[in-house]
């Protein structure tokens, strides 16, 4: 199950014993692991804030000029950042995780290799970027960007849809954990 959007801090790939999968950190710091990629929880939480993703990022486009890895701000307290991560271990494996920008403290050099940056959570936690620290300084302003450009809701409609299919998730969870008993 996925925390709320206010409580996202991070959505991280990570490899496994069991492959690939999703480390998830709240805003407290505590993390969780998902054994879904990055790409499935992306598209659970455009589902739950009704969220059409090809627009969003169609939008997030026109908004910062920028034709690959834009951000996604989902929802008013989730602006997800995309960055690159990890080196991947095999071709098509994904290296970009995403960062909310309502989490983000500070983002500085890595002192051990000037290509890298450290990106500070305002839990403390520290995350590590295969960026230098102008890429993703600009990557931050492009978020913010994103951000003031997204379209809010105008009424409740938009929430109710929201919760409607957050609702939908859970039954559908519900039935998958009892048919694997």
């Amino acid at each position: 199950m996925l925390p709320s959007a206010e409580t996202i801090a991070a959505i991280l790939p990570q490899y496994t014993t069991a492959g690939d999968s999703t480390l998830i950190i709240a805003a407290d710091g505590k993390a969780t692991t998902s054994p879904v990629r990055v790409k499935a929880i992306l598209n659970r939480l455009a589902r739950r804030h009704a969220v059409d993703l090809i627009s969003l990022r169609r939008l997030s486009a026109r908004a910062t000029g920028r034709s690959l890895r834009q951000p996604l701000p989902l929802a008013p307290g989730l602006v997800l950042i995309p960055f690159k991560v990890r080196k991947p271990r095999i071709a098509r494996d994904s290296c970009t995780g995403y960062i909310n920008l309502h989490a983000v403290k500070t983002a500085a050099e890595d002192a051990n290799c000037r290509e890298q940056t450290v990106i500070t959570l305002l839990s403390g936690r520290e995350i590590p970027v295969l960026w230098n620290e102008k890429t993703v300084a600009r990557c931050l302003r492009e978020a913010r960007l994103a951000a003031s450009a997204a379209p809010h809701p105008a009424s409740g409609a938009a929430s109710l849809h929201a919760a409607f299919y957050k609702l939908l998730e859970v039954f559908h969870e519900i039935l998958a954990l009892k048919q694997s008993l």
